[in-house]
């Protein structure tokens, strides 16, 4: 089967969430491994909600821990401080520019100045110093590891931040794409709220059912969001993301069953994607120097 790798989803994201491209065919909606999802229509339309619905759950707001049920929100509530386009070239975000210097083991990045978390305060560098703080120290962060390679962090001014590495680090793109820059003052309630730099704020969350999401009417990029609002559903019940599609309840699911996926595609009342082919990797890595593991009789034999 083919997926949608973690990169395509999280563009597919932003083009719903943050530009307000995708829009529905009747009830149209956005797809994945198993999903729909509806074309631009030429030119761009203001206004109006975006509901998508999926099967996985919240477990609190934090973009660094990269769990499927938090994708919907990652870079509609946050953003980093480049991204990759649909070419895989990295563009400037919450950095206007960088250059490393000559041994390739610092890269000094020029924030944009005067944007603004959706609690009022100024983003500076010190954001980028606490967000990597956290990155490199919290046990829920999914790519700790990957994080760990920028070994400093230095301020020099608001606008300025310097990352110190040991060597040349061929995945700092990778790694500064994967960077959500968090809010340090309100991180520790990340269980019940979430404050980012995003095109959208957070403005109700129901645990177990939706993430209501308004546009930042102080985003940084202006004339962004396109959308009014953009609503995140939690349908836990699989057979119930294509009945919900169908009705007009929501105008995108994710990961519906192959059959549905199937019967929405034939019906041409949608537009459905499989996503780009790719495999899905599990990693599974165990610490040796602890117990029980510093005992090889308690490791797993070798498949």
């Amino acid at each position: 089967m083919r997926n949608l790798r973690r990169r395509d989803f999280l563009k597919l994201g932003a083009a719903g969430a943050s530009l307000g491209l995708l829009r529905a065919f009747g009830p149209g909606g956005q797809p994945s491994p198993t999903a729909a999802w509806a074309a631009p229509a030429a030119g761009v339309k203001r206004g109006g909600t975006f509901t998508v619905a999926r099967t996985m759950a919240v477990t609190e707001f934090n973009p660094l821990r990269t769990v499927m049920g938090h994708y919907a929100y990652m870079r509609a509530l946050y953003n980093t401080l480049l991204h990759y386009d649909e070419k895989l070239q990295p563009q400037p975000e919450l950095a206007e520019k960088w250059d490393f210097s000559a041994d390739g083991k610092t890269m000094t990045l020029k924030l944009h100045q005067g944007v603004m978390f959706h609690s009022g305060r100024e983003f500076t560098s010190a954001d980028v110093k606490s967000t990597w703080e956290f990155a490199t120290t919290e046990d829920t962060v999914t790519m700790r590891p990957m994080f760990r390679a920028i070994k400093h962090v230095e301020t020099p001014d608001k606008y300025t931040a310097v990352l110190k590495f040991d060597s040349i680090y061929p995945g700092v793109f990778d790694l500064l794409d994967m960077l959500y820059i968090l809010d340090k003052d309100t991180l520790a309630n990340r269980a019940k709220t979430a404050v980012g730099t995003g095109p959208f704020r957070l403005d109700r969350y129901i645990p177990n059912d939706r993430i209501e999401m308004v546009a930042f009417k102080d985003y940084w990029e202006q004339s962004k969001p396109y959308l009014n609002r953009y609503v995140a559903r939690e349908i836990p019940d699989l057979a119930s993301l294509a009945i919900n599609l169908e009705t007009g309840a929501v105008d995108c699911i994710w990961q519906p069953t192959n059959l549905d996926y199937i019967r929405l595609k034939d019906s041409g009342k949608f537009v459905c994607d499989l996503g780009a082919p790719g495999p899905t990797l599990y990693d599974v890595a165990i610490n040796v120097t602890v117990e029980p593991f510093k005992n090889k009789k308690a490791l797993p034999p070798r498949s």
